[in-house]
């Protein structure tokens, strides 16, 4: 009888919130919240503007008006963001012996600062953080492989170089040379897509970091020649400089009910920013809005505010709006480093993003079956006529384009929820990142449900019984397991 009643009360707990969730979740107020976001007046909400820094106060105001908590030590919403719009350097040149190499033909400089360094080098095999152990490289020119180990892939080099060239400047190393050796991407396009102005991570004024660069060496001969034997190298870098940008996060917090439960944090996230105005003909459209990238999602993510504000969880939940997503991840990578909340006391990450939809019948989730939340998100979507789908086209690596990634790579598991969509075919293709990407060309009824199933998934993770993690053999599982002491 007590099992039975049990389940009753569960079941009538359940249709009590998915009601809630109803009357909180309305076109109207979603489409409210999309029409100030991706006004015209927004100008598409580009990184480094003002109308990015007033869709940030929007955001910021409706934390207020729920009663959201500042993280602690702050005083308002936003946690600054050091970005930087990068100059490429106009002139690039290697030296090395009988050996030269040049800017774009066969290097490809990434970061660093300008001028004249010479020094021995030193080869570290893969340049990774205990290779440095008793080794002294200060002042010296550090050469390594790139990535991790034997695999191919270009994506995972440049990740890996940013914190590869954090090791060399902790180190003291002049400067870092990885020998780029992929054929999967061709050389060429590699340089012009890595040689263009760009917006990236700032570095403290006045400090000096180890410049970093790849050396194209697809036949091996500038390995032969550093592995076995010290050499003199010579760089030269000019023409390149930087100005600082100001961009933000927008963090609130919801303190949860449970005297346990309330330590550790759910950590919810969309990206707000988008890429702006673009030159186009006299009497076309240049505002790229950004309604479905990523306005459906911040308004989304908005709608949970209000649910859980009136509805507080066992765990406590973190609200992030992240900036610079489209410049390359930038706001979540710094939140990842940077965290306000443990790291180890995150639980899961659910972001919501996504290009547009073509299917109205479901909501795709990029990282079903990664994680231990299946259930839950299936059990979110039935009440408002949906179905649950994985990643339709693993080939875009859509997992590790989008927020998520950053706290994934951390070991949280994380997944990001997206509109519905079978393939990458012409109907997504015509709203993303175009400025016909606008509120007007929205099916209101299909957000309403997608936005309804976001939130209650939302608090079904925010009341878990059991804290999510990733399933056995993902390749994140094992960050998990470091992250939280399960080893």
């Amino acid at each position: 009888m007590i099992v039975l009643l049990l389940g009753v009360s569960l079941m009538v707990n359940g249709q009590k919130i998915v009601k809630q969730v109803k009357a909180s979740v309305t076109k109207a107020g979603i489409e409210s919240k999309l029409r100030f976001l991706a006004a015209d007046e927004l100008r598409g909400r580009d990184v480094g503007t003002q109308e990015l820094d007033i869709a940030a106060r929007y955001i910021a105001e409706h934390y207020r008006v729920n009663g959201l908590k500042t993280p602690a030590g702050m005083d308002d919403y936003f946690q600054q963001v050091p970005l930087v719009n990068f100059r490429p350097p106009s002139a690039v040149t290697l030296g090395m012996g009988d050996k030269n190499a040049t800017k774009d033909k066969d290097l490809i400089f990434l970061n660093g600062d300008n001028g004249d360094y010479s020094g021995e080098t030193v080869f570290l095999y893969y340049g990774l953080e205990a290779d440095y152990n008793g080794v002294d490289v200060k002042d010296k020119i550090v050469v390594v492989l790139p990535g991790e180990g034997p695999e191919a892939n270009p994506r995972r080099y440049r990740r890996l170089s940013n914190k590869k060239q954090q090791w060399a400047t902790e180190a003291g190393a002049a400067g870092l040379v990885e020998l780029y050796k992929s054929r999967e991407t061709p050389w060429r396009l590699m340089a012009n897509f890595l040689s263009r102005p760009s917006m990236r991570m700032g570095q403290p004024s006045g400090d000096k970091v180890a410049f970093l660069m790849w050396l194209q060496d697809l036949d091996g001969q500038w390995e032969n020649a550093l592995r076995t034997q010290s050499q003199q190298m010579t760089v030269s870098i000019a023409g390149s400089g930087s100005a600082a940008i100001s961009a933000k996060n927008v963090v609130g917090w919801i303190e949860g009910k449970h005297p346990e439960k309330k330590k550790e944090y759910l950590l919810m996230t969309a990206h707000y920013d988008h890429v702006g105005v673009r030159k186009r003909g006299a009497d076309q459209d240049s505002i790229y809005n950004g309604a479905r990238d990523n306005a459906i999602g911040v308004a989304t993510l908005m709608e949970t505010v209000t649910l859980l504000a009136k509805n507080k969880p066992d765990y406590s939940v973190v609200f992030v709006a992240c900036t610079a997503e489209e410049k390359g991840l930038l706001g979540s990578r710094w939140y990842a480093d940077n965290p306000l909340f443990p790291l180890e006391k995150t639980f899961f990450n659910f972001n919501t993003d996504g290009a547009g939809y073509n299917d109205t019948s479901i909501a795709t989730v990029i990282g079903f079956e990664r994680t231990s939340v299946n259930t839950m998100l299936e059990k979110s979507v039935v009440p408002f006529g949906l179905k649950v789908t994985g990643d339709p086209d693993p080939s875009q690596n859509l997992f590790d384009r989008s927020d998520n990634v950053n706290f994934a790579a951390k070991g949280i598991p994380a997944l990001t929820f997206s509109c519905g969509f079978s393939a990458f075919d012409a109907d997504i293709m015509k709203y993303y990142h175009q400025a016909a990407d606008e509120v007007a060309s929205l099916d209101m009824g299909y957000v309403e449900k997608y936005a309804r199933s976001f939130v209650y998934a939302a608090y079904l993770i925010a009341n878990s019984k059991e804290k999510p993690f990733w399933n056995e053999g993902d390749k994140y599982e094992a960050a998990g397991k470091a992250l939280y002491g399960l080893e």
